[in-house]
């Protein structure tokens, strides 16, 4: 459900919950098949903003990335912070 209309780190958290695979009832995991590079081009952004993106939500815990695995602890908590920067219309960045 990722899409241009959205800004770069929410097409970032949209496209990582919509390709997590269910852990268990609150957690997923996120492999990459291809290079985070790749990733970016794919959701029209840049290397940088894909890094950047990552990087804060790693240090608010609210993914573990090691190389192309990334770990999501807390998808609701994930899908809220999403949900609320759509609707006021921010970046995740501005939280």
């Amino acid at each position: 459900k990722y899409t241009s209309g959205y800004g770069a780190s929410q097409r970032i958290v949209s496209f990582l919950l919509y390709r997590a695979a269910a852990e268990d009832e609150l957690s997923g995991v996120v492999e990459l098949e291809t290079t985070k590079a790749a990733v970016a081009g794919r959701l029209g952004l840049s290397p940088e903003s894909l890094s950047r993106t990552l990087r804060y939500l790693s240090s608010r815990g609210l993914i573990a990335v090691h190389r192309r695995t990334i770990r999501i602890p807390d998808i609701p908590r994930l899908e809220d912070l999403l949900e609320k920067s759509l609707d006021e219309g921010r970046p995740l960045a501005s939280r």
